[in-house]
């Protein structure tokens, strides 16, 4: 009898214990997944999106959006990587058939699977012929894909941006947008590729102009977040855009690619974390009359704020063999305005010579004297000189009104006439307002140097 009562007042507490143990487990679920309402349809592109409000207790390492020719498309078919995380997110879908019907789903994913929000549908506008001049390219017949006026913010750790999809040949403008974040990895604007292939150069001759880009993650050495990333395509526009702390600004990358026009002029990057251009394995990319401040401090640890390259790094695409260097480069008219003795221009390998330009730039540096990167060697402006660099560029303060505006304090004609193609810059006076293009004015008499013109 005594011992009936000690096995049921045993079996009595491994129920409970057990019963205790599974209600206080943490139980898992499926994400919370929306699709967004399929908006700015044109031709060959349109917005989509999704919201994901919960992640069911598992988290989230990537979400995007899917679609196909088909009913409740999945990952198998064409998708978009949004990062992770929870939270809203819009995607760019371009390359489109005009006057197709398309489904897209926003998608969730975990180490569960693969979880979808409802299925939207929608046409793109024109005939599936193609043959609606109103969307045609202005020189090429591609069709025309502009995306302005538009907010993009983002919230995860890790992000591909603003993608621009390009199955397809497609006359990109991306301009008066902006675009936030906090990303330590990844993008905020992709619009090229990381690698060569058969599909590059899809968006030759894309234009960036007039937007903003503000980066809010944490300064660290490590970060390389892209701003603006242009990879494997040639003859891209970027004017007028104002990029604030963004740790590697303008990306300009390929396998020895060469441009016949395009450049990066009249934007103002101010405090790069890593690089404020980045001319990586590309030919003859101009780089005129930007507006540069740095207050950035030399590299001493990943974990830390600092940076061991140039405010432009000019170096070979040393992820192919043979190697792929950048020819060619032209940097005129510049402002280079740095709080510590990082470098201005590096230049990283020798074969990054061949037509390499650089002068009539101002540079001032708080610290004492500019400091060049040149084949691993540090050098002084006198040193640089010396070298057959900015014989004519000068060491002066621009004497910026404030260190946002970027404002210099009078005319600055140290410039040198580039000619029509890049007559016209940035106003003393222009703001950036979402939806609004940056206001413009002519180059007058002696070329200024800087973005804004008086």
């Amino acid at each position: 009898m005594i011992n009936s009562v000690k096995y049921t007042l045993a079996s009595v507490l491994l129920i409970y214990t057990l019963t205790w143990l599974f209600s206080c487990t943490k139980k898992s679920a499926t994400p919370v997944i929306t699709t967004s309402e399929v908006t700015n349809i044109n031709n060959t592109s349109v917005y989509a999106g999704g919201t994901i409000t919960s992640d069911g207790n598992t988290d989230i390492t990537s979400r995007g959006v899917c679609w196909s020719g088909q009913a409740n498309p999945t990952i198998q078919d064409n998708i978009s990587d949004e990062g992770s995380g929870t939270g809203s997110f819009t995607a760019v879908i371009s390359g489109l058939t005009p006057g197709t019907l398309y489904h897209t789903r926003a998608y969730a994913t975990d180490k569960i699977g693969t979880f979808y929000g409802s299925d939207r549908q929608f046409t793109t506008l024109g005939n599936s012929g193609g043959n609606d001049s109103s969307w045609s390219g202005n020189n090429n017949g591609h069709p025309l894909l502009i995306i302005e006026n538009k907010s993009f913010a983002n919230s995860a750790s890790s992000w591909s941006g603003v993608l621009i999809t390009h199955s397809a040949p497609v006359n990109l403008i991306f301009r008066n947008n902006l675009v936030t974040s906090v990303n330590a990895e990844g993008y905020m604007l992709q619009a090229g590729d990381e690698t060569p292939a058969g599909g590059n150069n899809k968006l030759d001759g894309e234009t960036i102009t007039g937007n903003r880009f503000v980066w809010n993650g944490i300064d660290k050495a490590s970060t390389i977040t892209h701003g603006i990333f242009l990879g494997y395509n040639i003859n891209s526009s970027v004017k007028y855009n104002y990029l604030s702390r963004v740790p590697t600004g303008v990306v300009l990358k390929s396998n020895g690619m060469g441009n016949t026009s395009g450049g990066v002029a009249y934007n103002i990057i101010s405090r790069s974390g890593n690089i404020a251009v980045a001319i990586k394995g590309i030919n003859n990319v101009a780089v005129y009359n930007n507006t540069f401040y740095s207050d950035e401090v030399k590299y001493t640890g990943n974990s830390n704020p600092g940076t061991n390259y140039g405010i432009i790094d000019i170096f070979a695409n040393d992820g192919l063999s043979p190697l792929a260097f950048s020819k060619g480069a032209k940097i005129k008219n510049n402002i280079f305005y740095t709080v510590n003795q990082i470098s201005n221009i590096t230049i990283e390998d020798s074969g990054d010579l061949e037509g390499f330009e650089s002068d009539y730039n101002v540079f001032w540096c708080e610290a004492g004297t500019p400091v060049f990167n040149y084949l691993g060697t540090v050098k002084t402006f006198a040193e640089w000189q010396a070298l057959g660099f900015d014989t004519h560029s000068v060491v002066i303060n621009p004497n910026f009104s404030d260190f946002t505006n970027f404002v210099p304090s009078s005319r600055l004609d140290y410039g040198t006439d580039l000619g029509t193609t890049w007559q016209t810059g940035l106003s003393v006076d222009t703001t950036w307002t979402l939806g609004t293009p940056p206001g413009t004015t002519i180059q007058n008499g002696t070329w200024q140097a800087g973005a804004r013109l008086y």
